[in-house]
């Protein structure tokens, strides 16, 4: 049985899983896990992504609430 959430999700997701929430390829999901960018867990050679943190970072992409794009210049 997988473990859920109490939303009945899966607690975490793969790569392919994430990459089909955000409509991307899963070897940008890759790049963005090993940058930081997406949080994940590392089981044996397998990710795996929390589904809540992808939920947050998809609902809050910002993580200093600054208007879109302004974040990323450097000053």
């Amino acid at each position: 049985m997988t473990p859920t959430v109490a939303t009945d999700r899966p607690a975490v997701i793969t790569v392919d899983e994430a990459a089909a929430l955000l409509r991307t390829g899963p070897k940008a999901v890759r790049r963005a896990v090993q940058d930081g960018t997406i949080p994940s867990l590392r089981v044996g050679r397998h990710i795996r992504i929390p589904y809540a943190a992808l939920m947050r970072l998809i609902n809050n992409p910002d993580p200093t609430g600054l208007p879109a794009g302004i974040w990323d210049i450097n000053p």
